[in-house]
């Protein structure tokens, strides 16, 4: 009968009533008062759950041993070995357990790793299949929205939507007949006074320097300062942002975040608290500030196929005039965001 611990012919062989295992007396005792727990089973366990084993060597008549003292003489080593033996046995059998405890659980850990790389696989191709679906679906509405609407006259193309009806000449009239009673006032003399002599733009200096956009992709490539407040002004980077600081306090007051390209155009609106952007990612933004005085896209212009590459306004403040790599040029209701007129040239040079 061997020991289920030690795997040797059990000397004092007991049996775990809750399990059916043999043990040698010694070894599960030490168990026992080790851990209270089965080695084979762990599950509770005490010494009133072992039934002793009647064998004939321990049927024989007991004799009465002499008492030595510990470590006295050969039996004394004899069992302090035996004890040593014992303790190395228990010790072994738990490490070969928790050893296998261990190598199932990172047989598991690799598993699940593995499952989720190719989850992130998956979903990466996904990723990567529906923004190109995307990018094809924009590429055929913008063509099929400028096959459409163009119109042929001369030698350009005129896309209207609802036309520049009669009033929109009205005001445009009336903004030019004040604009040329205004330069006949003007004197010629006053302007050439205004305007810097070669000289002192040669002297002039480097006041301060303000690193407004990302560092990771540098570049301002636009710049506007406010007609009424000097102090303001607005930038646009390579960055995909528009910048608006106020050079008085050298603070950045507001981040102007939605275009997915570069910035190529910025500008102010004269009179009213509204700012215009362009961008390489074929739209314009109208720009105006929420209920916490942060700047929103209110309206975003995108009749354009290509890059829309400036802007400009109106001088009656109502009408902005975009302009695209994709050489048309649109006419906008700045109040409701409306493409009146898109204008193409057949030559495909672009407007710049």
């Amino acid at each position: 009968m061997a020991c289920s611990i030690s795997g040797e012919i059990a000397t004092d062989p007991v049996i775990s009533l809750k399990s059916g295992h043999l043990f040698e007396r010694r070894l599960i005792e030490k168990q026992i008062s080790a851990t209270g727990r089965c080695p084979i089973t762990d599950q509770d366990l005490t010494k009133e759950d072992l039934l002793a084993v009647k064998t004939h060597q321990n049927q024989q008549s007991s004799v009465t041993k002499p008492r030595l003292t510990s470590s006295a003489g050969i039996p004394g080593v004899l069992k302090t070995l035996q004890d040593e033996w014992d303790a190395v046995m228990l010790e072994t059998y738990t490490l070969k357990k928790h050893l296998a405890d261990v190598r199932q659980e990172l047989a598991y850990a690799l598993y699940q790793k593995d499952a989720a790389c190719r989850v992130i696989a998956r979903l990466i191709k996904e990723r990567d299949q529906a923004r190109a679906a995307l990018s094809d679906v924009q590429s055929n509405m913008a063509a099929a929205v400028n096959k459409s609407g163009a119109t042929t006259g001369g030698g350009m193309e005129v896309e209207d939507d609802s036309g520049i009806n009669a009033e929109i000449v009205r005001k445009m009239q009336q903004t030019a007949k004040k604009l040329s009673n205004k330069a006949r006032k003007t004197k010629v003399k006053g302007l050439q006074l205004s305007v810097a002599k070669a000289e002192d733009l040669a002297s002039y200096e480097e006041i301060s320097s303000h690193p407004l956009h990302s560092s990771s992709k540098p570049g301002i490539l636009c710049l506007d300062i406010h007609p009424k407040d000097q102090d303001l002004v607005v930038t646009g980077g390579a960055d995909t942002n528009a910048i608006l600081f106020n050079r008085g306090t050298g603070k950045k007051l507001d981040t102007l975040k939605y275009h997915k390209k570069k910035i190529t155009d910025v500008l102010f609106h004269p009179t009213s608290n509204v700012i215009f952007t362009t961008s390489a990612d074929n739209s314009a933004a109208i720009w105006g500030p929420d209920q916490k005085g942060k700047f929103k896209p209110q309206n975003v212009l995108s009749e354009h196929s290509g890059d829309v590459v400036g802007c400009t306004l109106h001088p009656s403040g109502d009408y902005l005039i975009t302009a695209s790599s994709d050489a048309s040029w649109c006419f906008w209701d700045i109040e409701t965001a409306s493409c009146k007129a898109q204008v193409t040239s057949k030559k495909n040079q672009g407007w710049l």
